[in-house]
């Protein structure tokens, strides 16, 4: 994905069948339909025969062709559950990608590594690509790109036979992310799984977290952040509230400019919620955990009335999978009360994805 003249417009692609599938022998067997044809014209040729032997008064055979027809439904019925197996199993691959032509060499390295794994791992691969103009971003590109990975969901879950699984595979700025969730939602017919990349170990990527939000998609394990206290600002509009993400731990090098944006723009009330490390296990029991205290606190920050029918907005760090997750569950209702932020490093401000 090579940076174009045209920003801010979405495309949607196909890249094929990937090459993680099952064996061509494996595939042969497993393919229902050939069962299907298999039974469907033994179970009528005997059938026919049985009836011949019946209507003729012909014992000869007669018991072995009724046992024909058996074996030729018992064909169809294997057929069929191999079909509705086959759907049920296949893994779809979607890849997302936002580019920021800003860095455009790690955007189209983070790009290509996602696609690569998609092949390896998915039965079928789709991808939905676009590239920002200059800053400001806005969230309406955003919401664009959404609006094409749903629209490959739904068409890679008709290819495959309405399979049960996508694998979402975003690389894209954070801001960006919180909004695409938002935009995405967490209500789909298939289960999304949410892939993060990986930091610290071996491999590419790894499932992190789901948007479906259900007791069976709950993380057993414990909760890894640290919930703090709900900030005020006096100066502030009570009606606004920030949710600051510090899920990398950087402590004060993101809360301080936070704290500033937040008295620069008028905010009235501030939740913290941070990582006592800088880095988490890559696994998708803690990133769901994450995901999960993360809306629980923010259900619980204690906000009045008027803050929570007010405005929000959000600053964030850490994956990509964590802030997309969070915007799927916490602004999918009202995405539009919500404002993300981008940090600008000429500047060390903090700039709103309008």
């Amino acid at each position: 994905m090579a940076p174009d003249s045209t920003p801010n417009v979405p495309r949607l692609s196909v890249v094929g069948a990937g090459t993680g599938g099952p064996s061509k022998a494996k595939r042969i067997i497993t393919d229902g339909r050939g069962w299907i044809a298999v039974g469907s014209g033994a179970g009528t040729g005997f059938f026919v025969e049985s009836v011949k032997s019946f209507a003729t008064s012909d014992p000869d055979g007669r018991w072995w062709f009724v046992l024909g027809f058996v074996v030729g439904i018992a064909l169809i019925a294997v057929g069929v559950g191999l079909e509705r197996r086959r759907g049920s199993g296949a893994r779809v691959g979607v890849v997302v990608t936002a580019g920021d032509p800003r860095n455009a060499v790690k955007a189209v390295e983070r790009d290509e590594a996602a696609e690569t794994y998609s092949r390896e791992h998915c039965t079928f691969v789709l991808k939905a690509h676009m590239w920002f103009g200059e800053p400001p971003w806005t969230a309406a590109a955003v919401d664009a790109l959404a609006d094409e990975t749903s629209a490959a969901v739904t068409t890679a879950r008709r290819l495959t036979g309405e399979a049960n699984r996508v694998d979402l595979v975003p690389t894209m700025p954070l801001p960006a992310a919180f909004r695409f969730g938002a935009r995405l939602g967490h209500t789909h017919g298939s289960e999304i799984v949410v892939h993060a990349v990986r930091q610290r170990s071996q491999g590419l990527f790894f499932p992190a977290t789901v948007l479906r939000n259900t007791a069976t998609a709950a993380s057993s394990a414990p909760p890894p952040l640290v919930v703090e206290g709900l900030e005020t600002f006096d100066d502030g509009d009570p009606a606004v509230t920030a949710l600051a993400l510090d899920v990398q731990g950087h402590g004060a090098r993101f809360t301080a400019p936070v704290r500033q944006a937040c008295r620069q723009f008028g905010f009235g009330n501030l939740l913290l919620i941070r990582a006592p490390e800088e880095f988490l296990l890559e696994n998708r029991e803690t990133f769901t955990a994450c995901v999960e205290q993360i809306c629980r606190a923010w259900a619980d920050a204690g906000l009045s009335d008027t803050a929570r029918t007010g405005r929000y907005s959000a600053f964030l760090n850490g994956p990509v999978a964590i802030s997309l997750a969070v915007g799927a569950r916490l602004a999918n209702n009202q995405p539009s009360r919500w404002t993300t932020y981008t940090f600008d490093d000429a500047s060390s401000t903090y700039e709103p994805l309008v």
